[in-house]
């Protein structure tokens, strides 16, 4: 199989994939899961076989690689629930409504404050180029000030 004998690893998947599924099920019982897992660790091996070193058994090692398959499935699908369990009993859309609408109130009284402090003519470039759409060029003239000043 090293050399790429497509045989080889078609009779290796054919001895070992209906043990790898059972035992995989047994843990799992998710049909669809154990066949994506099992076929990563086929993938995987057939990817690598050049440079696969396997220190044990060729089956020691699938069952090892299935073993930890299915713990990485588990771990994942652990943080994911626990994700969506999260999001779900935090996540309350009228609640986070009112408070991104009463934190939109208090910005907007702060900058309102801050523009009422602005010295006059830096207020007055301010709200019209804001609240008036105009441009500098045009507050600048409407104003009688210099363009670098407005």
């Amino acid at each position: 199989m090293r050399e790429g004998n497509r045989d080889a690893f078609a009779q290796l998947y054919k001895k070992y994939w209906r043990r790898s599924f059972d035992s995989a099920y047994k843990r799992l019982q998710l049909r669809e899961e154990c066949e994506e897992i099992i076929q990563e660790i086929f993938i995987d091996l057939w990817t690598k076989r050049e440079n696969l070193l396997i220190t044990v058994s060729l089956e020691a090692y699938l069952f090892g690689a299935l073993r930890f398959g299915i713990y990485n499935f588990i771990r994942s699908r652990k943080i994911s629930d626990s994700y969506l369990d999260h999001l779900l009993h935090t996540a309350n859309p009228e609640q986070n409504y009112i408070e991104d609408w009463l934190y939109y109130e208090e910005l907007s009284q702060a900058l309102e404050k801050s523009i009422q402090n602005l010295p006059d003519k830096f207020r007055k470039v301010y709200l019209r180029s804001r609240s008036e759409n105009m441009t500098y060029r045009e507050i600048a003239a409407q104003l009688n000030l210099p363009m670098d000043t407005a």
